[in-house]
């Protein structure tokens, strides 16, 4: 499981790269890049942010449920699932929300697009966007390093039976 934990993390940073230079994109538009420029790099940053975040929502649950099976087969202390429910919960939200974020932006990037909103709006927005996301991950990394020691007990207790 380090390789999916590090795959997470190291793709997690990646993102936040791909927003930051859609933000710098955005500042360029009219300069050095046209619009469509900033509007595919915007994009493809925004989709792996929802991609991202999903697959860590499903990889939580999924060891989440294989450490609830040890523990009703008396592998591991019951203690260890209770843990992981309380990283869902603790981490499931602020996801739910950076998604919704995640997919604001690119909207009101549209919406300035077609004279409906105020550039400054979509800036506010797109950092908005960035600095959440950071923070998204940065508490993920957390959570990733604690679920895989408690995952790779169960795996670990699994074996031995």
């Amino acid at each position: 499981m380090l390789i999916v934990t590090t795959f997470l993390k190291l793709f997690g940073v990646l993102t936040a790269v791909a927003l930051l230079v859609a933000i710098a994109s955005g500042y360029l538009v009219g300069h050095a890049i046209e619009t469509v420029t900033h509007v595919i790099v915007g994009l493809t940053a925004v989709f792996t942010g929802m991609l991202l975040l999903s697959i860590l929502m499903f990889y939580l649950i999924g060891t989440g449920s294989a450490i609830k099976e040890a523990a009703n087969r008396k592998a591991v202390p019951e203690e260890d699932y209770l843990e992981t429910r309380k990283f869902k919960v603790w981490l499931f939200p602020p996801i739910i929300l950076a998604l919704v974020i995640l997919i604001a932006t690119p909207i009101l990037g549209a919406a300035y697009d077609t004279g409906r909103i105020e550039l400054y709006l979509h800036s506010f927005g797109a950092w908005f966007c960035f600095i959440f996301y950071t923070f998204v991950h940065l508490k993920s990394r957390t959570v990733l390093t604690a679920n895989r020691a408690i995952f790779e007990n169960a795996v670990n207790a699994g074996k031995r039976e």
